[in-house]
């Protein structure tokens, strides 16, 4: 988890909040090239964490729905196809 945690502080170092970060550590399993992604982008956009987690909770379920069928179960790995 230190590791996860070195991560989340380098990456999301500009837009922080710690309750938020790990919610959203948690959303993209600690996969650290989805958590770099989502950095670059909040950081890119002037992004804060929780509204980024309501952005990416809200694509991925219109990705779904697009897709007119779940090729994905719900449980599924969705970090990178989603961010």
């Amino acid at each position: 988890m230190s590791t996860i945690r070195s991560i989340v502080i380098k990456t999301l170092s500009d837009v922080f909040d710690s309750i938020d970060s790990l919610e959203l550590v948690k959303l993209l399993q600690g996969l650290s090239l989805a958590i770099n992604q989502a950095g670059s982008y909040m950081r890119e956009t002037g992004t804060i964490v929780s509204k980024y987690i309501d952005s990416y909770n809200h694509k991925w379920k219109k990705l779904m729905k697009d897709q007119n069928y779940f090729t994905l179960r719900e449980s599924a790995d969705r970090s990178v196809l989603t961010t």
